[in-house]
């Protein structure tokens, strides 16, 4: 077993194993509980030139904790009940860097006249805020310069002194006109324009907690977000990413792609300081290059690059004189290539003078279109009337609308730099990608420091506004944290007890004397070999019998060819699932080649339309994995999806911490649909006895497109509480612990308001009668954060230890948090999920002031419970199936041509077995097979 955190004096996991009294102790020496141990050969030692904590920030946040007299502010949101002291100590570095602010700000609201429906947006309310802006500076007589305002370039100007009453409370006028253009024209379209002030911020809004400095945490991010967003230098993507225009930093990914290094940077609030995040982050953009020569690199259909480019704005590489006589080269937006529908108002009914589009991405020579009385070609328009030679080899692009479109040569655009690409990867990009941003936290930390503080604008040489607002960064030292490292749980196989945050299946037997179960092994594709394919079969069978899997596989191999078309292939399939797959009790899917559009559809046939279990495998992993490893793996899966247990936490923690016979625990999480506008997908998993082996799942639709709250979240915690119920000799869950994914920082609130009364309700409904009602706890998983730790290794700077949780330090004294990294990542810097208290009747109720102690504990501990790995996952375990059962609906979705023959089928099969049964709201393309619903189908 590994050594680390430790319990000396025979004490258990459930006891407190202390904290170090030295934040900094010896390098070979680790205070573990009440003992002092010599380090492990393979633990890391502390690094001694380490930048020490803050030991005056520690009293600070201990006398924030100790203040809190009350469980929450009023709002429900609880308190810190106190810091963890699990684990032995360990001194980390965090990419952060403290931010000092010594000057009051004034923020001001912006609002536009006239009708909501004809306001601008985008990139042109950005422009007319920065006309606003020179506008009010050159009015000001000298009290305003360009280094006093900062704006979200919509609604929000920030200012380091007042504004003059006489910008203030009257309409503005601006004319609009482009940032290529030197001044507005006669006929500019103008807009009004008031600017209101809204509220002072003080720096000591930036005091004891985050609650209380919204505003001023927001002003500071406008601050840092407007240097990236108003330099030429920069490309920006939403509000935090920003990347330096730098040669060496740009990586060429072939066919027309770049990616390019920047940074994520935030202002994050840490009770009595200012801490900015700062993060390494890539993006892929297009270079500044020719649109032909994109073009002609693209190797695809028209249709599927046009969908690619739409959206992409070019510059012409030719003068036009403006009504005023200036010369511009106005950027335009790519609408597509020019098409036969061109000049239509439906795709069908032409208008009058429409162009003539004989095919779609006809070339120059080709298009024609109504000017001056006649038609003429794209071709002849420019060698006549802009002088210039167009190529007749690509094809020509629309800059107008499908109504009204304006052609351009794609050999006389120029595809302007900044762009991000929003496109699908192939696998050679993908790899330089991956070659390029998985990096060592060494790296990672030396690209923060001082690089990624001077890119961002935190530095006054590079951004003298730093001075005028009153900002500094005392150090560009990254900040020193205190973490603390849990003993990683022993994890039992059936009888076998396998110890450490990785393990292997040696000796590992799932149910020995098991009955025998029948498989189909069924080949997608011309087999090149079709005898050694199933030679390989039967010998990952066998390796599979000896795991405790008892397989029987039918004989011969069933081979669906795909050379004849998807159509041939779903009748194939269908045929199959009402014949020779009908009496198996699973099917093994061999495909030739990896293909989505195959396996979406192989899962809607079998969990929607037939309730058969499945398993893809495709052609190169049978060729290349070790068969002992890939029968492990295909074990797992196999194991869980026919309703068995895998791993088991052996004797201590989890059960401990809470008795499983009366909890069940939750995994909620939410997911966008793979089509564009259609509903979001909510899925939730509930264990379903006090193993937490099965985690059977529930999916629904939202209310509408990228709808975050879940909607049908009643509905769907009956369903888990009916199912506990039936497994349970008709008793219901006495504890309710939930894990909440996909929300952001923002949406804490939103959750407890709009999510915690609907699961409630759920409770109220099925405890009628009963006269209790189920204690809750909702913590918030956050994977999509930008906090990194790093440890040092004696010669550079590496991973924290699996086990690894920070408390404090970066987090706010008065909030429920912690950080969490309990696994080992297989290569690059390791992310440790956040964890965030929203709700509690559990923890606190029992523990007191031992609750963080105990809810680490349990939340590290269940990420060792995860059914498919060998090894601790990075979130803990119900999360972590939430997150693969939207995956699952996402592929039903994605097989659009499959859902409604799946929907229409379980309707009917609904339908008669009720005929006052209704269809759950929400559940459209999304109910399981009777056969398969209380399974982990989705696994």
């Amino acid at each position: 077993m590994s050594s680390r955190g430790g319990g000396g004096g025979g004490k258990g996991r459930g006891q407190n194993r202390g904290r170090a009294e030295n934040p900094r102790p010896n390098p070979r020496l680790v205070q573990d509980g009440n003992q002092t141990r010599e380090r492990a050969a393979n633990e890391a030692p502390t690094n001694e030139s380490a930048p020490p904590e803050d030991q005056d920030h520690k009293r600070i946040e201990d006398q924030i904790v100790k203040g809190l007299t009350q469980p929450d502010d009023g709002d429900g949101i609880p308190h810190r009940a106190a810091y963890g002291t699990q684990g032995s100590n360990v001194l980390l570095l965090a990419n952060y860097i403290k931010l000092k602010a010594e000057k009051n700000l004034f923020r001001y609201k912006v609002t536009l006249g006239g009708q909501e429906r004809d306001k601008p947006t985008g990139r042109k309310l950005a422009r007319i805020i920065v006309l606003l802006l020179r506008r009010i500076i050159e009015e000001s007589n000298s009290i305003l310069t360009d280094k006093m305002l900062v704006t979200d370039f919509s609604e929000i100007l920030i200012s380091c002194v007042e504004i003059p009453e006489s910008a203030l409370n009257k309409t503005h006028d601006i004319s609009y006109f482009h940032e290529d253009e030197k001044r507005a024209g006669e006929n500019a379209l103008t807009f009004q324009l008031k600017i209101e002030r809204e509220k002072d911020l003080p720096t000591i809004a930036l005091g004891r907690s985050s609650r209380n400095n919204e505003s001023m945490t927001q002003a500071l991010n406008i601050f840092l977000n407007y240097y990236s967003k108003s330099s030429k230098n920069h490309i920006t993507i939403g509000s935090s990413r920003s990347f330096p225009l730098k040669n060496n930093n740009q990586i060429k990914l072939g066919s027309g792609l770049i990616t390019i290094k920047g940074y994520y940077s935030s202002i994050r609030p840490a009770s009595g300081r200012v801490l900015a995040n700062i993060n390494v982050s890539y993006g892929v953009f297009y270079p500044e290059s020719r649109l032909d020569d994109i073009i002609r690199n693209y190797r695809g259909p028209y249709e599927q690059l046009a969908r690619i480019l739409k959206g992409v704005r070019v510059k012409p590489l030719y003068d036009i004189k403006n009504k005023d006589g200036d010369s511009v080269r106005r950027a335009k937006t790519i609408f597509g290539f020019a098409s036969e529908k061109d000049g239509t108002i439906d795709g069908r009914n032409k208008i009058e003078k429409a162009p003539k589009v004989p095919r779609y991405g006809a070339t120059a020579d080709e298009v024609k279109f109504w000017f001056n009385g006649n038609y003429i070609s794209v071709f002849s328009f420019f060698r006549q009337e802009r002088l210039k030679t167009v190529s007749k080899t690509v094809p020509v692009i629309n800059v107008g609308t499908l109504q009204k479109p304006t052609y351009l040569p794609s050999d006389l655009c120029e595809v302007l730099i900044g762009q991000r690409a929003r496109v699908g990867l192939n696998d050679r990009q993908m790899n330089v990608l991956a070659k390029a941003s998985i990096r060592t936290p060494s790296k990672n930390k030396e690209d923060i420091s001082p690089d990624g503080i001077r890119a961002i604008g935190l530095s006054h040489d590079a951004n003298p506004m730093m001075e005028h607002f009153g900002l500094s960064v005392p150090s560009h030292d990254l900040i020193a944290v205190q973490g603390r490292v849990l003993r990683p749980p022993r994890v039992m196989y059936g009888g076998t007890i396998v110890e450490g945050v990785k393990w292997n299946l040696r000796d590992v037997k799932f149910r020995p004397g098991s009955s025998e179960r029948h498989c189909l092994a069924v080949y997608i594709g011309e087999p090149d070999d079709p005898q050694k394919m199933s030679d390989s079969f039967h010998e990952l069978c066998e390796n599979m019998n000896d795991m405790g899997i008892n397989m029987k596989p039918l004989k011969p191999l069933e081979t669906i060819p795909v050379s004849n078309g998807r159509d041939f292939l779903k009748d194939r399939l269908r045929v199959l699932f009402n014949t020779k797959a009908k009496d198996v009790d699973f099917v093994i899917m061999l495909l030739k080649q990896k293909s989505s559009d195959i396996y979406n559809y192989v899962k809607s046939l079998a969990d929607k339309e037939y309730g058969k279990t499945t398993v893809c495998l495709a052609q190169e992993t049978l060729k290349r994995t070790n068969p002992r490893n890939l029968a492990g793996n295909l074990a797992l899966k196999l194991n869980l999806k026919l309703g068995f247990n895998n791993q088991a936490v052996h004797g201590e923690s989890l059960g401990e911490i809470l008795n499983l016979k009366e909890t069940m625990v939750v995994g909620i999480d939410v997911t966008h649909s793979p089509d564009q506008g259609a509903a979001s997908i909510a899925g939730m998993v509930a264990s379903v006895d006090k193993n937490l082996g099965q985690w059977p799942a529930v999916l629904r639709r939202q209310g509408e497109s990228r709808e975050e709250m879940v909607t049908q979240l009643k509905e769907m915690l009956e369903t888990r509480l009916d199912l506990w119920k039936a497994r349970n000799d008709g008793h219901l869950p006495s504890s309710i612990l939930i894990y909440r994914d996909g929300v952001s920082e923002g949406q804490y609130k939103l959750v407890r308001e709009k999510e915690l009364s609907k699961l409630q309700d759920a409770c109220d409904k099925l405890y009628y009668g009963t006269g209790k009602k189920p204690t809750m706890t909702m913590v918030i998983v956050g994977k999509r954060h930008h906090t990194r730790f790093y440890a040092w290794e004696g010669k550079s700077y590496g991973n924290p230890e699996p086990g690894t949780v920070v408390d404090r330090g970066i987090t706010d004294a008065v909030n429920w948090d912690f950080f969490l990294q309990p696994h080992t990542p297989l290569r690059g810097t390791a992310r440790p999920a956040h964890y965030f208290v929203v709700h509690d009747e559990i923890f606190r109720n029992k523990y007191d002031k031992d609750a963080a102690n105990k809810l680490e504990t349990f939340t590290h501990d269940l990420c060792f419970m995860f059914g498919r790995s060998t090894g601790a996952v990075s979130i803990c375990t119900p999360a972590y199936y939430a997150d693969l059962a939207c995956n699952r609906a996402r592929c039903y979705v994605a097989d659009d041509d499959s859902n409604a023959g799946a929907s229409e089928g379980q309707d009917a099969e609904v339908a008669s077995s009720s005929s006052e049964e209704k269809k759950p709201k929400g559940s459209d393309g999304l109910l399981i097979h009777t056969e398969l619903e209380n399974t982990m189908f989705y696994i």
